[in-house]
């Protein structure tokens, strides 16, 4: 199963669909629409949205973010 639609992408990782719209829209998740039609459906790959969750900072970069502002 390696294209989802929104609501399934959304699952897949564990936001809203509506939150993974907006990171479409943004431009940050790629996205297609198979037709040219205006209200098509969006449908995206998982390897997109594979990386897409790797690009986020893990917590532990964001304790070490915060202990070095906390140091200076």
């Amino acid at each position: 199963m390696p294209w989802l639609g929104l609501r399934h992408a959304g699952k897949y990782v564990s936001k809203t669909p509506e939150y993974v719209r907006a990171h479409i829209i943004a431009g940050d998740i790629p996205a297609y629409r198979p037709t040219d039609q205006p209200n098509a459906r969006w449908i995206i790959h998982t390897d997109d949205l594979d990386a897409w969750v790797r690009s986020w900072p893990s917590y532990r970069d964001a304790a070490q973010r915060a202990l070095d502002g906390a140091a200076k």
